[in-house]
């Protein structure tokens, strides 16, 4: 609870209360009701930062502009099963420095509660905040519109930037929309496709693979599809849940990215491989918090 002056401070749990002298920055709270006021999503995402690493924090950025939220473990008691969905089967951890461990999770699908550029506008606008300089850093690089949290992981690591633990692949779009011409159309039976991240500029498109695509009906589906986008001239590149815990793996396809673009891959930091499995780590940590 924020209060105005000492004289309004309690000690009384669970209750925390917190005193603001000065006038908080413009967009920081949201009225749900008469007299009561909660912070905003952006004020939230800013605290947020400030006690997180960097990969947790973009993760918790990507989700509030996305079209997902992890489900509490207290709503799982009494929602069916139905309400939500899998992501990945939990796997065995070791000690290995590379070894990254993918949870098994459940998520809600939902509406975004921001996009991108109010939380990127709202950071830029304000001069004070806790986790202020770290938000500011992650902020140019959300892309919004994710449609479940493996599809956040490959958007980190394609697009965050190299000092990072990314690939700094540039003008990459979540879940575009990319509609067919008649001889698409025709060879797919669709009338358009979306694709999870999409690079216009070199007609290349990331998909990432997890288990709702495994039976044959999604199998179908998705040949189908590609045959439509191939149509339009566009390369379709599958991620599974192997691929995206490789960073060689994922290094090869992120080499083909900038070819295509007409650019050179090169690293200019050193220790980039730890960089790398060190951003997959503070990814699935976001996943387990």
């Amino acid at each position: 609870m924020l209060v105005n002056n000492q004289s309004k401070r309690r000690y009384t749990g669970p209750i925390s209360t917190h005193v603001s002298s000065k006038p908080l920055p413009m967009g920081s709270l949201c009225n749900i009701a008469p007299e009561i006021d909660v912070r905003s999503p952006a004020m939230i995402a800013a605290q947020y930062a400030n006690c997180r690493s960097f990969g947790e924090a973009y993760a918790f950025f990507e989700e509030l502009c996305s079209e997902i939220t992890f489900a509490e473990p207290g709503y799982k008691d009494w929602l069916a099963d139905s309400d939500l969905e899998d992501i990945s089967n939990e796997e065995l951890f070791t000690a290995s420095s590379t070894s990254i461990s993918i949870p098994k999770t459940r998520y809600f699908k939902c509406n975004a509660v921001l996009a991108p550029s109010e939380l990127d506008n709202w950071i830029k606008r304000i001069n004070w905040c806790p986790g202020l300089i770290q938000a500011r850093s992650i902020a140019p690089y959300v892309l919004g519109d994710a449609r479940s949290p493996m599809e956040i992981m490959m958007f980190g690591m394609f697009c965050l930037p190299m000092s990072r633990g990314g690939f700094a692949c540039e003008g990459g779009i979540s879940n575009y929309r990319i509609n067919f011409n008649e001889e698409a159309t025709a060879v797919s039976s669709m009338p358009y496709a979306i694709g999870d991240l999409v690079f216009p500029a070199s007609n290349e498109i990331l998909e990432y693979k997890g288990h709702p695509h495994d039976s044959k009906e999604s199998r179908i589906r998705d040949e189908k599809r590609e045959a439509g986008l191939s149509a339009m001239g566009f390369r379709v590149t599958a991620i599974n849940s192997e691929q995206i815990k490789d960073a060689a793996a994922l290094e090869a396809i992120a080499k083909r990215l900038y070819r295509q673009a007409g650019l050179r891959f090169r690293y200019y930091i050193d220790a980039y491989r730890a960089r790398q499995y060190q951003l997959m780590r503070e990814l699935t940590t976001w996943m387990r918090g």
